[in-house]
Parts: C-alpha cells; sequence; structure tokens
C-alpha cells in the first residue's frame, strides 16, 4: 500500500533512497502536512490500494483516463519530494497491466501548460534531485577517480592534457 504518513515515508525513503534521506530531505515532507492535504493524501494511498487489490484493471483503466490523469497529476505536483517519490514507486509496482502508461502518463509534458506548473516535469525533476547525491557519489567515487588518475598518469586511453 501506498502509506503516505510522515513515519512511513521516511521509513520508505531511507530504505530505498537512503542519500536522500540522509541529506534531510525528509523536512520537505512538513510541506504537505497540514491536517487536511495529509488526511487527503493519506485517503488517496488508502483508495489507490483497495481499488487494486479489488480490480487492478479497473484501476489501471481509471488512471489513464483524462480526469483521473489530472487529478493524479495534481495530487504529485502538490505533494512533497519524498511522497511524490513513494507515491510513484508505488505506481510503478501496483499489479496494474499497464502500469508503465500510467506512470508515464503522470511524468508527460502536459501540452499547453507552462514548465512551472507542469506537473509532470515537476514530478520529473523532483525524482532528478532525489536522486543527484547517488549520481554524484557515484561520478566522483573513489575508486573511479583513481582510474581516472591512473589511465591519465599511464597515457592510455584518453589525453589528460586539459
Amino acid at each position: 500500500m501506498p502509506a503516505l504518513d510522515k513515519a512511513s515515508v521516511e521509513q520508505w525513503l531511507r530504505a530505498h533512497e537512503p542519500e536522500a534521506a540522509s541529506r534531510a530531505i525528509t523536512a520537505d515532507i512538513e510541506v504537505d502536512d497540514m491536517p487536511g492535504v495529509l488526511s487527503e493524501m493519506i485517503r488517496l494511498g488508502h483508495a489507490l490500494d483497495r481499488a487494486a487489490a479489488h480490480d487492478p484493471n479497473r484501476l489501471d483503466i481509471l488512471l489513464q483516463q483524462p480526469a483521473a490523469r489530472s487529478g493524479m497529476r495534481t495530487a504529485l505536483g502538490h505533494a512533497s519530494p519524498a511522497r511524490r517519490a513513494r507515491l510513484l514507486d508505488w505506481l510503478s509496482h501496483a499489479p496494474l497491466p499497464n502500469r508503465h502508461l500510467v506512470t508515464g502518463g503522470l511524468l508527460a509534458d502536459e501540452p499547453g501548460v507552462p514548465p512551472e506548473a507542469d506537473a509532470g516535469r515537476i514530478a520529473r525533476e523532483s525524482l532528478r534531485q532525489l536522486n543527484r547525491g547517488a549520481l554524484l557519489a557515484r561520478l566522483f567515487s573513489p575508486e573511479r577517480v583513481t582510474r581516472l588518475l591512473s589511465i591519465c598518469s599511464n597515457g592510455k586511453d584518453a589525453p589528460c592534457d586539459a
């Protein structure tokens, strides 16, 4: 179930995105922790879980409809980056026959919407930011830097005179 309460999202983030969790991105969860918003996010998580358990084919079809997709995009746009990532992760693993179409529709650009208001763009950018630390850690890992220095000092494979 996409448990969207603060403790569950933080636990999921630590398990699946430890670099993001260690950068205290969980503080962003406070953004949508206001009582009315939080209760609606939790209701959304429960409703998705019940619908997927009851009739995944119907949920799959529903989430591909323009009105439902628009509502989900709005929810994603207003969610904190951590909750947004948790919800997208759940959708990408949900027992939906065409889950790739569902998540693709949520992350796609929305024609005619300014970039700063496009929920798909906002979701993609927050996922990029969430994974930025892990990418930088891989790029600048000691092993990789050592390997590049070795190549440069041996004069093999690539010029390093820049």
